[in-house]
């Protein structure tokens, strides 16, 4: 499966962009997270950002978008999303561990989640 998501170009801002998979639970940061590389390609107007994920997982993507002037964080748009068997569904953030329990217990206990 392939994550995408295109920006569009601001002269005032620029974003910072990151893709994870949420491995479990982690005692600062909320989620255990293992960030998978994005590429990017700039056009005219926009940046296109791509990531390879796994056919079955929870997943989070997050754009924050920063003042190019003093590096000032403007703005954040974070989502969490599951795929299973190539389908995806967007899920609260309350609701990722639960989730991502649920996933292991349907795919059963010897298949990796990755």
């Amino acid at each position: 499966m392939n994550w995408s998501e295109e920006i569009e170009d601001n002269p005032n801002e620029t974003a910072r962009v990151y893709v994870a998979e949420i491995k479990g639970a982690h005692p600062r940061y909320r989620f255990n997270r293992k960030f998978l590389r994005c590429r990017r390609i700039r056009c005219s107007q926009s940046t296109y950002y791509f990531a390879e994920t796994a056919e079955n997982g929870v997943f989070e993507s997050n754009i924050s978008y920063y003042n190019k002037d003093d590096g000032r964080l403007l703005r954040r748009e974070r989502e969490w999303f599951v795929l299973f068997e190539g389908d995806c569904y967007d899920i609260d953030d309350s609701d990722v561990l639960f989730t991502l329990f649920n996933l292991r217990m349907q795919i059963g206990p010897d298949v990796h989640v990755a």
